[in-house]
């Protein structure tokens, strides 16, 4: 295995970290997922809503998600200095 691979294998456990961490917070707090997974939610569970909202979403927008409810607004940007 060269480097490239255990980068790649550390980038994977980073998505796999951030997905499980917004499943288990919409699976622990359904009435934050939007009003359309309400019904998944009543009908079926609150994990199989999570896993629909979560499996549902760009990459993009499982980063906007998370920073908004895990990153301090304070911290965004700190990189820029």
């Amino acid at each position: 295995m060269c480097s490239s691979d255990l980068v790649e294998l550390t980038e994977e456990k980073k998505a796999e970290a951030l997905i499980k961490t917004l499943f288990d917070y919409f699976a622990h707090h359904p009435l934050s997922m939007p009003t359309e997974y309400e019904s998944i939610y009543l009908s079926e569970g609150a994990e199989r809503a999570a896993c629909d909202y979560v499996a549902g979403m760009s990459d993009s927008y499982v980063l906007h998600v998370y920073n908004n409810l895990f990153i301090p607004k304070s911290w965004i940007g700190w990189d820029n200095l």
